[in-house]
């Protein structure tokens, strides 16, 4: 997968806002301006394609990269992921999907899972203006559950780890162990994300690609995913 089709961010919770304002805007083109206003009330930047990354510094987005094909395929490809109204589609497990569908209050209090309520408060603010907190979460939950980390070359030219979701490869569910049969990561000569058989695959088998390090704790996988495999 080429990187101009990629979905990338410095970290999660940049990547969830990426992908709930493609939501929004697959529902609501005309709500584009509004939220570019938004963004520039809090200082927080968006960028929806491998070249245009968020900054952490409130550096600029290569908003030019992001041209009208671009913009059809991203919407296309919101559209095909799942909604609330869709629970079967939905994560199952995931704290973040939990906690959005099971009816609680959403906002940080004592009840809440510390790293459901740590993604409240990194929530950005015109998510919690416009009432749109479940919606978070379930963009949090989708991202978790489909994301890649990706390496891209920063202004300074050294690569550096990103948040990514990319087309197909976000549907290869993990593994653990003699379990893994393929492997995904980042080609170094093009910055394209290449997924390959680590093994024999018979026909109609499951590609399985394995969770992160096989050192990661519990703790680890579980602030990463949203839950332990």
């Amino acid at each position: 997968i080429p990187p101009a089709l990629m979905l990338v961010a410095p970290d999660r919770f940049d990547l969830a806002e990426v992908l709930l304002r493609e939501r929004l805007l697959a529902l609501d083109p005309d709500s584009d301006q509004d939220q570019e206003d938004e963004d520039e009330d809090d200082g927080n930047g968006a960028c929806a394609t491998g070249e245009a990354c968020i900054d952490d510094d409130g550096g600029e987005d290569d908003d030019e990269a992001y041209d009208e094909d671009q913009d059809s395929f991203w919407r296309a490809y919101v559209q095909s992921l799942p909604t609330w109204e869709e629970p079967q589609r939905l994560p199952q497990g995931n704290l973040f999907m939990d906690v959005a569908m099971g009816g609680d209050e959403v906002h940080p209090a004592p009840s809440l899972d510390p790293l459901v309520a740590q993604a409240v408060d990194f929530a950005p603010a015109w998510v919690a203006e416009l009432g749109l907190q479940r919606e978070w979460l379930i963009s949090l939950a989708l991202v978790t559950s489909r994301m890649h980390v990706v390496w891209q070359v920063d202004p300074f030219g050294d690569w550096v780890a990103r948040s990514a979701l990319v087309p197909l490869a976000d549907l290869l569910n993990g593994a653990s162990g003699a379990a893994i049969n393929a492997r995904c990561e980042t080609r170094r000569s093009d910055g394209a994300f290449v997924c390959r058989t680590t093994a024999f695959v018979p026909a109609q088998a499951e590609l399985l690609v394995g969770y992160g390090s096989p050192d990661a704790s519990e703790e680890d996988l579980r602030d990463t995913y949203g839950f332990v495999p």
